[in-house]
């Protein structure tokens, strides 16, 4: 069935999917911040600033800022001008939030399996495949 097909058959029903998704994702963006928000503030607000602090406030603020952009673009009104600029901003966002919080991994990727050179390629491959999800204690 095509996306015409679908959206014919399904009326504005589908449409309204996405606006409901934002919503949902800035439900569950403002219940994380708060339900961790005191031990950001003393792990993070109280530590000493330096690239990692200011690279966590990047990639645990930003999905705030396009989240809330997009579902603006999605509900309010505005002048082509004013919606190609929002995009864009949002567009930018994504981008950005993606890179910090992609780049350290893809680091440690690259780096990582040279300290596993005499490690069979199954399990760099195993253990390289964790790391994004924690560390992999060495054998």
């Amino acid at each position: 069935m095509s996306a015409v097909a679908l959206t014919a058959s399904t009326g504005s029903s589908l449409r309204d999917v996405v606006p409901f998704s934002i919503v949902a994702t800035g439900t569950i963006l403002i219940y994380d911040l708060l339900c961790t928000l005191d031990d950001e503030v003393e792990y993070v607000w109280k530590a000493r600033q330096n690239l990692g602090t200011n690279l966590y406030y990047l990639n645990r603020y930003t999905p705030f800022i396009d989240t809330f952009i997009s579902l603006d673009l999605l509900t309010g009104r505005h002048s082509p001008q004013a919606c190609e600029r929002n995009f864009k901003v949002v567009l930018w966002l994504i981008v950005l939030g993606t890179l910090i919080s992609e780049c350290p991994s893809s680091i440690v990727h690259h780096t990582f399996p040279i300290s596993l050179m005499h490690v069979p390629s199954w399990q760099q491959f195993c253990a390289s495949a964790l790391m994004p999800y924690g560390s992999v204690a060495s054998p």
